[in-house]
C-alpha cells in the first residue's frame, strides 16, 4: 500500500512545540510518510538554530532559509516571498498528498498559496481562534479561506469557520496537539528539573515568556522593561525564555540580557527542550508575560497565566488567565497575591482546559489517513448564512442590488 505524504510547514519554536506530538503520529502510522520543512527562526543561530533539534528527531527534513537579519515589518513579507518560491519547487518535487500547517504565521500563507495553486490539498490547524490588534488574526482568517481541511482547536473556533461560509464536513474539532505532549511528557520533581537545568529555583518562581506584538513592535522593549521592573520588585526567581523573531524582538534581547547580568535570581534561555520547559510549568507559580502557552498549555496544567499588555486580546480563554496592563505596580501586586495568597492560588487549580483533552493527535492522524483525496475535497463550495440571520443595514449603496426585493438600480 502507497502511503500518503504529508508535508508539514514549521518556522518557528513555540508552532513546532504544539507539532512535534503530531509528526511524531505521523511518522508512527503505517498509511502515512511525513515530510518536514523547516524554515524561518529554525534556521536563525539567533534563535536558538532549533533545526538541530528537528533533526536529531526526524529524518526527512527539508530547509528554506527565509529570516531576514532586520528587526523591521517589512522582513517578515520579504521572508513570506522566498518560502513561498523555495516551497513551489520542494512541493514540486516531492509530490506530497497534503501540505499541513498551523496557526498564522507567514509560513502558513505560502502554504495556502502553494497548495491552492499546485492543487494540493492544505490541512490547516488552529483556525478559527480570535485575536485583537494583530496582523495574526488577518492571516489565520485568510489562510482558513484558502485551506481544504480544518482541525480547529476549540468549539466556538470551529462554529466561527462555518460562519466563514466552509463545509461542515471540513471541519474537525479535534484540540490542540501540544497538550498530547504534556500529557506523556514524564514528571520530573523539582530537584531533578534543576539538575537537568544546572539552576537552583526553590520552591516558588515564576515563568516569563513575552513577545512583541505587530501593532505594537516599536515598544516591545520599553514593554518588557516594565515586566522585569515588576517580576524585580517581588523579587523571585524567574526563568525567562527569549522571544520569537518577530519585529521588536532585538531590543526586547538587549532589555533582557541587561537584567540578567545585574540580578542573580534571573536566568534567561533561547530555547528550552520540551521535557525541560514542560516540567518548569508545571513547578511555577506562573506563566507571565503574553504568550500563548498561557492560553493553550497553562489551563492543562491548571496554571495560572498573568496576561500583560493587549496580545491575547479577547482570546478564547480558561478561567486560569490574569488580563493587567503594561504597569509595574499593577502587575507586581498580582504576581505577589500569586506567589504569597494561597487561598487565591488554589482557585486556579480548579481551571478547565477548553483547548482540548489530550488526545488530538489520534484525531488528526485518522483525518489524514482516511479522507477521500477527490475534486470534492479540492473544489471548495461556500455555504451562505441562512437569510433569517442577516439584518439589513441602514444606507446601503444604490448600486446593491437587494435580492429579496427584486430591485435593481
Amino acid at each position: 500500500m502507497t502511503r500518503r505524504k504529508v508535508m508539514v510547514v514549521t518556522g518557528i519554536r513555540s508552532e513546532y512545540f504544539l507539532l512535534e506530538p503530531l509528526l511524531e503520529g505521523i511518522e508512527a502510522s503505517s498509511k502515512l510518510e511525513l515530510i518536514i520543512v523547516a524554515t524561518g527562526a529554525h534556521l536563525s543561530p539567533r534563535y536558538g538554530y532549533t533545526l538541530d533539534q528537528i533533526k536529531n528527531r526526524f529524518n526527512d527534513v527539508e530547509t528554506i532559509l527565509s529570516l531576514f537579519d532586520t528587526d523591521e515589518l517589512i522582513g517578515r513579507v520579504k521572508g513570506l516571498g522566498l518560502i513561498t518560491m523555495e516551497l513551489a519547487e520542494i512541493v514540486r518535487r516531492r509530490k506530497p498528498d497534503f501540505l499541513l500547517v498551523l496557526g498564522d504565521r507567514e509560513e502558513s500563507l505560502a502554504v495556502a498559496t502553494v497548495g491552492n495553486y499546485l492543487n494540493i490539498p492544505v490541512v490547516h490547524l488552529g483556525g478559527g481562534d480570535r485575536v485583537i490588534g494583530n496582523v495574526d488574526d488577518h492571516v489565520r482568517h485568510a489562510v482558513t479561506k484558502m485551506a481544504h481541511l480544518h482541525c480547529p482547536f476549540t468549539v466556538q473556533s470551529g462554529r466561527r469557520i462555518l460562519q466563514m461560509g466552509e463545509e461542515k464536513w471540513r471541519v474537525t474539532v479535534t484540540g490542540s496537539p501540544g497538550l498530547d505532549a504534556i500529557k506523556s511528557l514524564p514528571d520530573l520533581s523539582l530537584e531533578e528539573l534543576e539538575t537537568s537545568l544546572g539552576i537552583s529555583l526553590g520552591a516558588k518562581y515564576f515563568v516569563l515568556l513575552q513577545h512583541p506584538i505587530s501593532s505594537e513592535f516599536s515598544e516591545g522593549a520599553s514593554q518588557i522593561d516594565v515586566t522585569l521592573q515588576a517580576i524585580v520588585k517581588v523579587g523571585l526567581p524567574t526563568v525567562i525564555i527569549k522571544p520569537n523573531s518577530d519585529p521588536g524582538t532585538r531590543r526586547m534581547i538587549e532589555v533582557i540580557d541587561e537584567y540578567v547580568r545585574k540580578y542573580t535570581f534571573l536566568r534567561a534561555y533561547t530555547n528550552l527542550p520540551r521535557l525541560q520547559f514542560v516540567n518548569l510549568l508545571r513547578h511555577a507559580v506562573a506563566l507571565v508575560g503574553n504568550s500563548s502557552a498561557g492560553i493553550h498549555e497553562a489551563p492543562f496544567l491548571h496554571l495560572p497565566a498573568v496576561n500583560i499588555g493587549n496580545r491575547q486580546k479577547e482570546r478564547e480563554h480558561s478561567n486560569n488567565i490574569i488580563f493587567v496592563p503594561f504597569d509595574v505596580d499593577t502587575i507586581a501586586m498580582v504576581l505577589e497575591k500569586l506567589a504569597f495568597d494561597t487561598e487565591y492560588r488554589l482557585q486556579f487549580s480548579k481551571c478547565i482546559s477548553i483547548y482540548g483533552d489530550g488526545n488530538a493527535v489520534p484525531r488528526i492522524v485518522h483525518l489524514l489517513e482516511s479522507v477521500e483525496i477527490d475534486r470534492k475535497l479540492l473544489y471548495k463550495d461556500f455555504i451562505d448564512l441562512p437569510e433569517d440571520n442577516w439584518e439589513w443595514g441602514n444606507g446601503e449603496p444604490e448600486c446593491f442590488y437587494n435580492s429579496r426585493s427584486g430591485h435593481q438600480p
